[in-house]
Order: C-alpha cells, then structure tokens, then sequence
C-alpha cells in the first residue's frame, strides 16, 4: 500500500459467529461500498494477533472519515425532544445533584444543552448521563446521541425521543443521489423513498411541525433539520457540513448490506505515498 498510500486501520471484530458472518463476508461488505465511492479501491483484511484485532488496509484515501466504512450503517429518522423539554427534569429535582448541570446546559439561562462541546468533555458528559439517579429523573424513552453539528471539530449533544415509529431509511429508500447544494459548497443525498417509507414519513413531519427530525447513522447524527410543514411526495435531504467524498461514503451505506457484527477502531494511521 505504501505506493499509492491510504489508511490502515487496526480495529477490533465481534460477534461474527454470532450475526451468522465471517471475515470474508466483512470484506466482501465493505469492498462493495468502497467501490460505489471509486471502484479501483479493493480493501484487504488480515488477522493481526489475538483477541479478534484485525488490520484493514485501505489503498488510495487519505481521509480518516472513512473510518465511517467499518459501521453497521443503520441510517434512520428518528424523532427529537426539544433541549428545554428535558430540563425540567433535571432542574430542582433533589435526586440530582445540581453541580452536574452546568457541565450539560448554558448558563445563559434558556435551558438548551451546552452546543459545540470540546471533544475532551464528552467522556465527562456521557459519565454524568449515564448515572442511575439521571437516567431515573429523565422520560424513560431519551437517548442522547452525539453528532457533529456544524462543527466537526466541536460535537452536539441531541435528546432523542426513541420510539417505535423511526424510520429505517435502509428499508424505505428506492434511490439516492449525491449532489452538491443549491445554497453553498457542502453536499447533500436526495432521496427518494418508497410508498410505505413515504406514508411514515408524511405522517412523522406532520406530527413534528416546528420541531427537530434527527437523521441518525448508527449512533451518530448526522443532521437535525427543523421541520417547517408535512411533506408529501417521500423525497428528503440528508445534508450539513459535509464535502462530496463523505456524502459518498454515507450513502454507500445504503446501497450495500448492514454489518451485523461490531468494529471497534482502536488506531488509524495514515500511510503516505512512497
């Protein structure tokens, strides 16, 4: 690989045994979406030591998002809580200790989570939401889920209402398309999906006008457009601060199998061109 240069990424497989998969169907996974982005790009997979530690070689890329490659690639709508919802929750409840939450929230005084966290909080963050006497005080369907924002240096925090209505856009597509946004440099995939995925989706913006949707991958998400009336017709935009190359990857996502098993990246080292 040192020709050409790319990514290595040494990284961590389970659960193959148990997902009815083996390192050759992984591959196979993961070539396919590799090549929807460019088809002279063939990864390979070897066995590095023990403890299901595997080293997969990715020729001529040099961005280390494409980390995103390794997910299950689960992309969904999911529906949001408004940040001031959840305050009341927290705020004055004598099970909470009241210190945590300036560490969560502004201190401007408008109830809304603290936005643009410095990547070194998170692990304090998701420590304090991760207690019993929070988890206890909170609506028993929030999930918070990270996502980049507009900053992918500084992530988000988002409420999510985890029901039982999402929407699996990996179900519920017919086609998707990358292109280049009418308002600025970033890229977006319109998507077109079925007459099923589309009834689901008319019936959930109607029900959360003036509301946050959150488009999710995996755990992560992606996007959380306001929306402003129904939508008809099953056509939506994933967009944000993404260029073309990430915009491909994701939604190489949706054109190729989900992983079942878990990668867990431990290290990604970039191997430059000899």
């Amino acid at each position: 690989m040192e020709v050409d240069g790319g990514i290595s990424i040494k990284c961590r497989i389970t659960g193959m045994e148990a997902n009815g998969e083996d390192i050759d169907s992984i591959r196979s996974i993961l070539t396919k979406r590799l090549q929807i982005i460019d088809p002279r790009i063939i990864p390979s997979i070897e066995y590095e030591k023990g403890d299901s530690i595997y080293k997969i070689d990715i020729p001529g890329v040099e961005d280390n998002k494409i980390r995103r490659i390794l997910m299950h690639g689960n992309i969904s709508i999911e529906e949001m809580y408004m940040t001031h919802e959840i305050f009341p929750y927290l705020a004055d409840n004598p099970l909470i200790d009241q210190s945590i939450l300036p560490h969560i929230y502004n201190p401007n005084g408008n109830n809304e989570l603290i936005k643009k966290i410095n990547p070194k909080r998170m692990a304090k963050i998701d420590s304090i939401l991760s207690r019993d006497s929070v988890k206890a005080s909170l609506p028993g369907d929030v999930v918070f889920v990270w996502g980049e924002g507009n900053d992918a240096e500084m992530p988000e925090l988002y409420p999510i209402r985890r029901k039982q209505n999402k929407i699996l856009i990996n179900s519920f597509f017919e086609e998707s398309e990358v292109e280049q946004s009418r308002y600025n440099s970033f890229y977006e995939i319109g998507i077109k999906l079925s007459k099923e995925g589309g009834k689901r989706f008319e019936m959930m913006t109607s029900a959360n006008i003036g509301r946050q949707l959150a488009i999710i991958l995996d755990n992560e998400v992606l996007s959380a457009p306001t929306v402003m009336s129904k939508i008809e017709g099953g056509r939506m935009m994933i967009s944000g601060s993404y260029g073309e190359k990430e915009m491909l990857l994701i939604n190489s996502l949706l054109h190729s199998p989900i992983i079942k098993s878990d990668i867990e990246v431990i290290r990604v080292t970039k191997i430059n061109k000899s």
